[in-house]
């Protein structure tokens, strides 16, 4: 393939240490129609097989464009993919997930009906650690920018994903993913886009994320120390507009949620229940929920019979 023609889109995978499912992701990309699109995949520094996974795909035409970067986190890996890119817009695969075979050629028709528009979302596939699939559609946007902001927050109905939606490269001349942090990047990202941009919905399905206990977002310890620091980064009065400042405690019941249940699931109930007097202290309403109450007095229930049971001892 001719690296001079212009590119409709840019693919860009970060890749850290995923050399096992990387071959996954770029064929699915390879199966593409069309001559319009790159490939770039950026190693952040990877200590596996990675080199050998790239270079078996890379050779003369090829579409692939390889950066390399020491270990900086997912943030500063997708930057430097956009810094590399070429494409008017831009798809954010991560190395774990794989296209759909008609994903592009969605995207594609959907862009050239919505030239305005600074982004499409589409549906997607998602694959449980357990196997089971679950096929989630892309629900309509808003006209309001502001409405499509505050669904993201509340993850309903408005769901962007990496994989699931191209992005105009015009974007990245105000944004870019906030590097201070190794996860939820792409959330602070995301709300921003939503904030400043209009964009448009597809039904179609356009890609696989697959779950895996690997996954960064099951590092507990990562959740707590990231997670709380993009209540600043997402609402950033030299970024955010001050309309949407009022929204910043629910967004901050929000992490306290997610950090509630991530500590929930693995076991470690006093921090957990900490968690849940700062859900109640910012957002009430993230904390007053059947599941969230349910789970509280479970915990406080085996806290009390083990130390029961201390003092027995």
């Amino acid at each position: 393939m001719d690296n001079s023609r212009a590119r409709l889109f840019s693919i860009v995978i970060p890749t850290y240490n995923y050399g096992h499912y990387l071959s996954r992701a770029l064929d699915s990309v390879l199966v593409q129609s069309g001559e319009d699109y790159e490939i770039i995949v950026v190693d952040d520094g990877s200590t596996d097989n990675t080199k050998a996974v790239i270079k078996r795909y890379q050779g003369s035409g090829s579409q692939l464009v390889y950066g390399y970067q020491e270990n900086r986190g997912l943030a500063a890996t997708r930057n430097l993919g956009v810094r590399l890119s070429k494409g008017e817009y831009l798809l954010f695969l991560d190395a774990d997930d794989a296209l759909l075979p008609s994903a592009l050629s969605s995207f594609r028709s959907a862009v050239d009906h919505q030239r305005t528009r600074d982004f499409v979302i589409a549906g997607r596939v998602v694959v449980s650690s357990n196997g089971r699939i679950k096929k989630i559609p892309a629900k309509p946007l808003s006209p309001s920018r502001d409405k499509n902001f505050a669904s993201f927050l509340r993850s309903k109905p408005v769901t962007i994903v990496n994989g699931n939606s191209v992005i105009h490269r015009r974007v990245f001349g105000r944004l870019k993913f906030p590097e201070s942090v190794r996860l939820w990047e792409d959330r602070v990202f995301y709300a921003q886009l939503l904030a400043w941009y209009s964009g448009t919905s597809i039904d179609n399905s356009v890609v696989t994320i697959y779950r895996h206990a690997s996954s960064l977002s099951h590092n507990v310890n990562l959740v707590k120390q990231d997670g709380p620091k993009t209540v600043d980064l997402l609402f950033d009065p030299a970024v955010l507009p001050p309309n949407l400042m009022p929204f910043r405690s629910e967004y901050e019941g929000v992490t306290h949620r997610m950090l509630f249940d991530a500590l929930y699931v693995s076991g470690r109930y006093q921090e957990a229940i900490g968690e849940f007097f700062e859900m109640m202290r910012v957002s009430p309403k993230r904390a007053l929920t059947f599941q969230s109450i349910r789970r509280f007095l479970q915990m406080r229930g085996a806290l009390m019979r083990s130390s029961k049971r201390d003092l027995q001892e």
